[in-house]
C-alpha cells in the first residue's frame, strides 16, 4: 500500500501484523474496523479512478462502429417493440451519452424511449445517421 500513496494504511496493516504476531487481541479489535474502512475507501477511490481513464479511454478512442450498430439494434427493436432488446440496446449506449459529438443524441434519443416516443426516437436515430454520411 505504501507503493500506492498510502504510507499510513501501510503502516497500520504492519502494525497490525506485528499486534497479531504478539496476540495483541484488544489491540486488533480496536483498530481492525478503522483499517478496513480506510481500505475500503482506498479500494473505492481507485476504482473511481479506473472507471474514469476507462471512460476518459472511450472518449479518445470511440469506436463509432460499435455505437452505429447498438443504434442499428436500438432501432430495429424499437420498431419491433421488443422491450427486452430495447432495453439491452440502452443499456449498452447510455455508456456513450457524454462522449462529445454523438452523446447528446444518444441522451435525446433515450429521453423520447423513456417517455414512450419511438417514433420520435426512430427519427433521431435516422437524423444521427444522415448527419455522419
Amino acid at each position: 500500500m505504501y507503493n500506492i500513496g498510502c504510507p499510513e494504511l501501510s503502516e497500520t496493516a504492519k502494525i497490525l501484523e506485528t499486534k497479531g504476531q504478539q496476540k495483541d487481541l484488544i489491540f486488533i479489535k480496536s483498530q481492525t474496523e478503522p483499517f478496513l474502512k480506510d481500505l475500503e475507501t482506498l479500494l473505492n477511490n481507485i476504482d473511481i479512478y479506473l472507471k474514469d481513464k476507462q471512460l476518459q479511454i472511450q472518449f479518445d478512442n470511440p469506436d463509432l462502429e460499435k455505437i452505429k450498430d447498438g443504434l442499428i439494434e436500438l432501432k430495429t427493436a424499437l420498431n419491433n417493440c421488443n422491450v427486452i432488446q430495447i432495453n439491452k440496446s440502452t443499456g449498452f449506449l447510455q455508456q456513450y451519452i457524454r462522449l462529445p459529438g454523438v452523446g447528446v443524441s444518444i441522451e435525446n434519443i433515450m429521453q423520447n424511449i423513456l417517455l414512450g416516443e419511438y417514433e420520435k426516437a426512430i427519427e433521431l436515430i435516422d437524423s444521427l445517421f444522415n448527419s455522419y454520411r
